[in-house]
This record gives C-alpha cells, structure tokens and sequence, in this order.
C-alpha cells in the first residue's frame, strides 16, 4: 500500500495499468471564489462551464493554488484551491472546449517519478477518448499542499460487466492501447 503526500495517514494501492475513468469524488473536489465562497468542482463545473459555450473561455492556472477563467467581454472568475483541484477543473474545462466530455475519458496511468529535494510525486497518464488520444501526457502532482485524491479514478477493469467475455474485451482493449501508446507516441518512447 502507498501513501499519499497530501494526506499521509490514508492509504491507497497505487495506479497500475489499466484503464481509469473519472468518477463522481471528482465534483466534489473543494474551490473557493475570490468573495470566499466556497464550491466545489462539480458545482462551478455545472453551473458555469456546461451551461455556457466553452469555446471561448480562457483558462490559466495562476500557480498560486489558482485559477483564472475568463471570455471576452466577461471579468475573469478566479478560483481558489489544492493545485489538484485547480488542475484537474482546467483539463476539465480543456476537454469541454475540444468538444469531449470529461466523463467519457479513459486515463491510462504509465509512469510515477519521485522528486529528491521535498517529498513530491508525479504521476503521468495518456488520455483516451472516442478512440484516439486525446493526451499523451498528463502529469498530476501528489506532494503536501497539493490536495491530491487518487479517488477520482474508478479501475474500468474492476467493473462488473454483464457478458462472460467483459473482462477479456476489457484487457484486451487496455493492451492495445497501451502497445498503440508505447509504438506510436514520442512520450511512449521515450
């Protein structure tokens, strides 16, 4: 069993891999408004990016535990939180604006590094979604103020399917992505 940085007395079983999915623990990953008003992922994902057309918004995280959003004509919103959250809402809203929901991603998990100067971890997944990569790396940080949640990612493998051959469709399909990545990608080769 790992640990994690942001929350070192929880334990989890680490990524493997397989094929992940983004599950509902992610909306409620905790923001705050600049008014101090606090929200969560799902809240402001619903209210805000859903409801409107995404193409013109502008995303930035600001690397202060922030995010600025904004479209022409509009004050930028800014948001407060763990750069996890921050993280995870603009890839949210980066998908959005491609015109992929963020929900019907799979997220295949490939490396882990550790940094040698302060405890920090660094997780990277390709990213696929209606059958081709949509990502090749994606890079989520674990480390003491990051507000990482390992609990956002469902195991698709682990799914109970409702035909006998779920489970060998299920690791097939993660095998060819995996070989499709490695073979294909400059982030898979090197």
């Amino acid at each position: 069993m790992k640990h994690t940085w942001s929350n070192p007395n929880k334990s989890w079983g680490g990524f493997r891999r397989t094929k992940y999915y983004l599950n509902d623990r992610l909306l409620s990953l905790p923001l705050m408004t600049a008014s101090k008003e606090f929200t969560t992922v799902g809240v402001f994902y619903k209210d805000f990016i859903t409801d409107r057309s995404v193409r013109d918004l502008e995303v930035e995280e600001t690397g202060l535990g922030g995010i600025e959003i904004a479209t022409p004509g509009m004050d930028k919103v800014c948001l407060m939180g763990k750069s996890f959250s921050c993280r995870v809402l603009r890839l949210m809203i980066e998908f959005q604006k491609e015109g992929i929901s963020p929900f019907s991603t799979s997220w295949f998990w490939y490396d882990s590094d550790s940094a040698t100067q302060f405890p920090q971890e660094a997780y990277s997944f390709f990213i696929v979604s209606e059958n081709k990569t949509a990502r090749e790396r994606v890079v989520l940080f674990d480390d003491s103020e990051a507000g990482f949640d390992p609990a956002i990612f469902g195991d698709a493998a682990r799914l109970s399917g409702s035909w006998s051959s779920d489970k060998a469709n299920d690791r097939a399909e993660i095998r060819f992505w995996y070989r499709k990545f490695y073979a294909e990608t400059y982030a898979g080769q090197v």
